[in-house]
């Protein structure tokens, strides 16, 4: 699995591979600054093909994002 993340400015990037824990997946990040950042999934489950998904994320003070 990869994770990755984006500010919205893109000022920010970062490309995390999580650890998984029985039945999920665990990373430890910290976030530069409040703000709005894209996180993106890319994974393969077993025996199907694979998959991406992405959300956006608001980090700290809302007034901010």
């Amino acid at each position: 699995m990869h994770l990755i993340i984006v500010s919205s400015d893109l000022k920010y990037y970062e490309h995390i591979h999580p650890e998984q824990k029985g039945s999920a997946f665990v990373i430890t990040t910290k976030f530069p600054e409040d703000g709005a950042y894209h996180l993106y999934t890319d994974f393969q489950p077993i025996g199907a093909i694979e998959q991406q998904f992405g959300f956006t994320l608001p980090v700290g003070n809302e007034e901010s994002v």
